[in-house]
C-alpha cells in the first residue's frame, strides 16, 4: 500500500510539473483583442503589453503597452483599423499579406519561424487588413509576430470603434527566432 501512495505522489508531482511548463510556454503564444473604443472614465485606450502578458491603458502615466489600436477615418466615413507602438523608435514591419485564412495561418504558423532584424521598422503601421502577418519589434528589443486574424466594427452610444484579434507568438530572448 506504502508504494502505491509513492507511485500517485510522484506521478501527481510529474504531472504539476508537466502543467507548469506547459503553461509557461503557452504564455508566450496565443490570440488577442485589442480594441480602439475609448474609456471616457479612464481618459485612454487599453493596449497590450507582451512581457507582462497584461493589457494597459493608454496614456496611463505608468508602463506603456507594445501595441494599441488606433482607427483612421478615409474620406468615404468607413473606419480602418491601424497599429502604434506608443514610446516605442521601433515599432511594426508588414511581413506579408495573403487572400485568406488557410494560407496566412500556414506561413504564420509553419513558414515565419525567422525574420531580418535589419527590416524597416515603422512606430505606426498603415492601415490594417485581413490575413496579414506583421513583425513587432518593441521598445525592449524583444520581437512579437502577429496574424490579423479578424477585424469588426462596432457602433455604440459614444462613437464607432474597431477590434482586431490577432494570433501572436512573442519571443522574449531578443531574437526573432519562432521555433516550432
Amino acid at each position: 500500500m506504502k508504494n502505491i501512495n509513492v507511485f500517485i505522489l510522484l506521478t501527481g508531482v510529474l504531472l504539476l510539473l508537466t502543467l507548469s511548463c506547459a503553461e509557461e510556454e503557452d504564455s508566450k503564444t496565443g490570440q488577442l483583442l485589442i480594441s480602439s473604443k475609448f474609456d471616457f472614465i479612464h481618459a485612454s485606450v487599453s493596449g497590450y503589453d507582451f512581457s507582462s502578458g497584461e493589457y494597459l491603458p493608454y496614456p496611463g502615466g505608468g508602463e506603456q503597452p507594445d501595441i494599441i489600436l488606433d482607427q483612421f477615418r478615409l474620406l468615404d466615413g468607413s473606419l480602418k483599423p491601424g497599429f502604434t507602438s506608443p514610446g516605442n523608435q521601433h515599432g511594426f514591419a508588414l511581413i506579408q499579406e495573403f487572400n485568406n485564412m488557410q494560407a496566412s495561418l500556414d506561413f504564420f504558423n509553419n513558414d515565419f519561424t525567422s525574420a531580418d532584424t535589419t527590416i524597416q521598422f515603422s512606430t505606426s503601421s498603415d492601415t490594417v487588413k485581413l490575413y496579414q502577418v506583421f513583425l513587432l519589434r518593441t521598445s525592449n528589443d524583444t520581437y512579437v509576430k502577429l496574424h490579423i486574424r479578424s477585424i469588426q466594427m462596432t457602433d455604440d452610444m459614444a462613437g464607432p470603434y474597431l477590434d482586431v484579434l490577432l494570433d501572436y507568438y512573442y519571443q522574449d530572448n531578443g531574437t526573432a527566432d519562432f521555433p516550432l
